[in-house]
């Protein structure tokens, strides 16, 4: 077969970045006889693109096109003309991205990775809650063969009308540069105090003010991966970290006392799954994704209560050692390799 995958995504050091970089660099690497093409829609981060495209090695063609992501919305989304083939040629099947869904003379496969800007539309911003839903419309009224990485965004589009014969759940896992980070002293980077809690993101949806409560009645210091949002919750008991790298992330895993991640909803929780690879006890929500994720190898709160949070917290740090131990343990589970090879028997079954 010639796969044709849109990697256009990339390079924007997103999640859904991370999503599309191990699996395409998996993907190469299974021994099969496919040949991929890697179609990417870029403008201005060529280098970006370029650099990643440097690291991957195997059997495969990059096409490239000058189209920006705004484009790419219209030309995809919208007008659904000129199909992918144009750019790419002929192809036995094609992956699109979480972004676009372009016309195809082929059958195609798309990653749907959660349902965000359609359930909470409040946190999303107004063009991506656009675009969300008009890919998720094209996707539903065309029937295409949809991955998603958890049970829980299975289930939820069964809800929004899709059919359950074209849903296939494949897991994700931890980003190889965050496991094989250096070590990095983030005490002296981000003056930090010897005992802290940390947290990854400050969407809404992370329920960070929970968090910052629970940690400010067990007096321990909170440190938040991200920008304050309009300055909120800035205390001398915070510290807001910015952009971090990956060195930096893998290090405040490490040395964190425990990992807070009561989040609303997420699509799978991949921070949860980073934090068990990097030794990091983890409390997390007893609902959705972060649940099924979790398994045992976390402490479940009601993420909506925050006396829940300081019980869980507290519960934690008591059994810290059986839960790293745990953690370690689940987060074997999960692989790239694994991900990549469930996705190749699909493209496989979807060549007719």
């Amino acid at each position: 077969m010639n796969i044709g995958i849109d990697i256009s995504q990339v390079v924007y050091g997103t999640g859904v970045s991370v999503y599309t970089k191990e699996l395409v660099r998996e993907l190469l690497l299974l021994k099969s006889e496919h040949h991929f093409t890697l179609f990417a829609g870029v403008l201005r981060r060529s280098r970006d693109l370029d650099a990643y495209v440097k690291t991957l090695s195997g059997n495969f063609t990059l096409v490239t096109a000058p189209i920006p992501p705004r484009v790419a919305d219209v030309l995809w989304n919208y007008i659904q003309v000129i199909p992918i083939e144009f750019f790419v040629g002929n192809v036995s099947l094609f992956h699109t991205s979480d972004w676009t869904e372009p016309r195809a003379r082929c059958p195609k496969i798309s990653t749907v990775h959660d349902l965000s800007p359609l359930l909470y539309p409040e946190t999303a911003h107004p063009r991506v809650k656009r675009v969300f839903l008009r890919k998720l419309h094209l996707l539903k009224e065309s029937q295409n063969h949809v991955i998603v990485p958890s049970l829980t965004i299975e289930n939820e589009l069964l809800k929004q009308g899709f059919l359950s014969t074209h849903i296939h759940t494949i897991y994700e896992a931890p980003h190889p540069a965050l496991i094989n980070a250096p070590q990095l002293d983030v005490f002296k980077r981000f003056s930090l105090p010897k005992q802290y809690a940390l947290c990854v993101g400050t969407n809404e949806r992370k329920n960070l003010e929970r968090s910052i409560g629970a940690c400010r009645k067990l007096g321990i210091h909170l440190v938040v991966v991200g920008e304050s949002q309009n300055n909120m919750h800035v205390s001398s008991e915070v510290t807001y970290t910015g952009f971090v790298s990956n060195t930096e992330l893998a290090n405040l895993y490490r040395h964190a006392v425990v990992f807070l991640y009561p989040s609303l909803y997420e699509g799978f929780g991949l921070p949860i799954l980073e934090a068990f690879a990097l030794a990091c006890p983890v409390v997390t929500s007893n609902l959705g994704s972060m649940q099924e994720i979790a398994g045992d190898a976390a402490v479940l709160v009601n993420p909506y209560d925050e006396a829940s949070l300081v019980s869980g917290v507290k519960r934690a740090i008591k059994t810290r050692t059986t839960l790293i131990k745990k953690g370690e343990k689940r987060v074997r589970m999960f692989s790239w390799r694994t991900a990549a090879e469930k996705t190749l028997a699909l493209y496989e079954s979807l060549d007719l």
